[in-house]
């Protein structure tokens, strides 16, 4: 019986402390709440002040000060933006147009002494470099070919050979061994 007597008392002695604790936080959650409230109606107070004396106008004449300026800013930025485009083309389209004058008046001066260039051209000799610079190329592409191809038949012959060393080799140690006795 006295386990369960100290364990009661125990068990008592716990919830009249959480009990208090209770209480107390709550006492000081009111409190809180209270100066929250108080801080609150206070700062409310002082924006009702400032709205009665305009601080809030010094606010709004400076945000549509800058609104304004910005947006000048953005229409001077396109109307010159736009007036390098202008520019721009109508220089281009003068431009375009006296070099199209002029080579309607000298078109045909030029088209007439291309015309008597390529004539005096003497064109055997461009053929005959050419077939020289393809004969020369293709006898390139036929040494490589051919290198290629013995490379390729000696190394065939080459393993052939080794294979039948090898299996040579082979014989004659099998006979020394069988011979002699001895281990080669």
């Amino acid at each position: 019986m006295k386990n369960t007597t100290i364990f009661g008392i125990a068990c008592a002695a716990v919830a009249l402390f959480l009990g208090y604790e209770l209480v107390e936080e709550r006492k000081a959650s009111k409190r809180k709440e209270e100066t929250y409230k108080v801080d609150l109606d206070r700062e409310a107070e002082k924006v009702s002040r400032e709205i009665e004396q305009g601080a809030h106008d010094r606010i709004l004449d400076k945000a549509i000060t800058d609104a304004a300026n910005r947006m000048v800013e953005d229409i001077l930025k396109k109307a010159s933006n736009q007036a390098v485009r202008d520019s721009k083309n109508m220089l281009q389209n003068d431009i375009h147009r006296h070099v199209n004058a002029e080579w309607e008046a000298t078109k045909n001066t030029v088209a007439n002494r291309m015309l008597n260039l390529a004539d005096r051209c003497d064109i055997n000799e461009l053929k005959n470099d050419a077939v020289e610079a393809a004969r020369d190329k293709m006898l390139d592409e036929l040494a490589d070919k051919l290198e290629e191809l013995a490379d390729k038949v000696n190394e065939k012959y080459e393993k052939k050979a080794e294979k039948i060393a090898n299996s040579y080799e082979e014989k004659f140690k099998n006979r020394m061994q069988y011979r002699y006795g001895m281990f080669f």
